[in-house]
């Protein structure tokens, strides 16, 4: 299996740009659908316990 290695350093500023513009219309369209909130809410707890918990088993 290849490997790539790169850092955040070597993408292209105009890369970021078009990413982060990507996920911000990503973001507004599905708060515009119905429980959209919900939904974005959901997903942010989940994965804050996602991290927590990955954390807790660091310390173990």
């Amino acid at each position: 299996m290849a490997q790539l290695d790169f850092t955040v350093t070597d993408i292209p500023e105009h890369a970021v740009r078009i990413a982060a513009m990507a996920a911000i219309e990503l973001t507004e369209s599905i708060l515009r659908q119905p429980g959209g909130r919900e939904m974005l809410d959901a997903e942010t707890a989940r994965r804050k316990a996602a991290k927590a918990a990955g954390q807790k088993n660091e310390r173990s």
